[in-house]
């Protein structure tokens, strides 16, 4: 009964459910990061910067991959087999390192930094990030490409993302 209520709402309301799923997962990558990996006690536990994670996650990551995965989904040129491997070259090569910057970007905003501390920091931080990402994402949506359903696929995305947003918590936020 749950399971298809939560399912119906994915379907009449994607993108809320959507936003509101990578929303907490990213928050939930953060604070992994910072009370596991960091150590940070929970009196100086920073959730202004959790509250920034949730925020990328459900207003900017979401729908962005919402409408990309839906763009992806028309690459359907050859033998259906080589549809899921196309879809994963052309997210990778060119949605892939274009987003990375725009998320960055939109953190290092988002912490009320200037435009100069901005393009510094996401100078410092895009190109390990993008590395890492390739030893990464392209397996895994290999297979979200492969199997999931459409409407899935953001939030399966960012279910593999927990991992992937303490990774970028930790990268981004480390002295």
């Amino acid at each position: 009964m749950i399971v298809q209520r939560v399912s119906s709402f994915f379907l009449k309301k994607p993108l809320l459910m959507q936003g509101f799923v990578s929303g907490m997962i990213a928050a939930s990558g953060d604070a992994i990061c910072q009370l596991v990996i960091e150590g940070t006690p929970i009196e100086k536990y920073n959730f202004l910067r959790t509250t920034r994670f949730f925020a990328l996650g459900g207003l900017l990551v979401a729908p962005t991959l919402y409408r990309w995965f839906r763009v992806l989904d028309k690459i359907k040129h050859g033998a259906p087999y080589t549809h899921p491997i196309k879809r994963v070259l052309v997210d990778q090569l060119f949605f892939s390192p274009v987003f990375s910057v725009i998320f960055l970007m939109v953190l290092r905003l988002l912490e009320n930094r200037s435009i100069d501390e901005c393009y510094a920091l996401v100078s410092r931080d895009w190109w390990p990030l993008w590395k890492t990402g390739l030893m990464f994402w392209p397996f895994f949506q290999l297979v979200n490409f492969s199997i999931v359903p459409i409407h899935y696929r953001v939030v399966t995305t960012n279910s593999a993302g927990l991992l992937w947003n303490c990774y970028v918590s930790y990268r981004t936020q480390k002295r």
